[in-house]
């Protein structure tokens, strides 16, 4: 086995040992590009979810503020102080409060 690599030419050597550290070079850097498409996807995924679940919470806020102005609304309607007062800070014809 000795022989057969002492025949071959220091160029061709040089060439084959340039190839493999080439391919060795090309195969690490695929692996990079795989992990960082890998982490940027899951990065973006999670961003996604986030802004679902700031959407939805927002959602949830808007909608207990709608129900509690109905109440208050209907306690305002309820109460005929609350109602006139009401009348008079809003109207241009305090005449028209009753």
């Amino acid at each position: 086995m000795g022989r057969l690599f002492t025949a071959i030419p220091l160029w061709a050597k040089a060439a084959i040992a340039g190839a493999l550290i080439l391919a060795i070079v090309v195969g690490i850097r695929s692996c990079a590009d795989v992990a960082n498409h890998s982490t940027d996807a899951a990065v973006a995924a999670g961003e996604q979810k986030g802004a679902a679940s700031a959407a939805a919470a927002a959602a949830t806020k808007g909608l207990s503020n709608v129900e509690e102005g109905n109440k208050a609304a209907a306690a305002v309607a309820r109460d005929s102080d609350a109602r006139r007062a009401g009348c008079l800070r809003h109207s241009r014809t305090p005449e028209n409060c009753q």
